[in-house]
């Protein structure tokens, strides 16, 4: 498992966003979430990329936390 974080961390992801095929992809991020520098980044190189900012003081890591949420936002992306 270290080995593949080492491999993550010095992956450039940044250049293959683009190449993301979907219909539509969801941006999930909680508010306090440390990861949220690269929220924008993400939203706008994926082509047909949806953001969602989750409760104030809610980490992305709420799927732990607080299922209930993350789930909800979950099948509202997901509505036909």
């Amino acid at each position: 498992m270290q080995n593949l974080s080492n491999s993550l961390a010095h992956y450039d992801i940044m250049a293959r966003l683009p190449l993301v095929k979907s219909r539509e992809t969801l941006v999930l991020y909680g508010e306090h979430d440390r990861l949220r520098d690269g929220e924008e980044l993400l939203h706008n190189n994926i082509v047909n990329a949806t953001k969602k900012t989750l409760s104030p003081g809610l980490l992305i890591y709420l799927k732990f936390g607080d299922p209930e949420t993350f789930v909800d936002a979950l099948l509202e992306f997901l509505k036909p």
